[in-house]
């Protein structure tokens, strides 16, 4: 389940936190992490002096590591000495707003059936109308003719096709 680091800074100067080489190598290493899912900062508000850094790593383990890494400690220690003046941490186990939506179980089977009425017209008319172009242009590869093909059909079910039928048959999926 997905957890959470959040860590609270209190900044020497807000205003030039996110410039420092700090704050740029923290979210270089942070990124590296096993893990490691999103880094979300708050800016300060009004006239507070605390950093508010949310990290988001997919389980507590990949969290509580990253806390105890020999990477941060030396970040935090060295490196921020000249930024921060004080911090406060905490680590959270599957917070309900990070946590994905449970899905619906859906029927495989009526998925199944949306993506035959949606590929079936597609894989008749398709292959028709590319061989009376290639005839038109004299041309009889049968690779390039199933290339053709494929990346009209593929293209067409993308952003055409798939997304008409699914929203036809939204209700009825479930």
């Amino acid at each position: 389940m997905v957890s959470t680091v959040i860590v609270k800074y209190k900044l020497t100067s807000a205003a030039s936190f996110e410039s420092t080489s700090w704050y740029k190598k923290l979210k270089e290493a942070t990124e590296q992490e096993d893990g490691f899912i999103d880094m979300l900062q708050l800016p300060p508000l009004a006239e507070e002096e605390n950093m508010t850094i949310v990290l988001c790593f997919r389980t507590f383990d990949d969290a509580t590591k990253w806390m105890h890494s020999a990477t941060r400690i030396r970040l935090l220690e060295e490196d921020a000495k000249d930024y921060i003046t004080n911090r406060i941490e905490q680590v959270n186990r599957n917070l309900f707003w990070f946590s994905p939506m449970p899905e619906k179980s859906k029927c495989r089977a009526k998925q199944v059936l949306v993506s035959f009425i949606a590929v079936y017209p597609l894989t008749v008319i398709v292959p028709q109308l590319v061989s009376a172009l290639f005839v038109g242009l004299d041309f009889s590869s049968s690779l390039v003719k199933g290339i053709v093909v494929a990346l009209i059909i593929s293209s067409l079910m993308v952003y055409l096709v798939m997304p008409t039928v699914l929203r036809v048959f939204k209700k009825w999926i479930g």
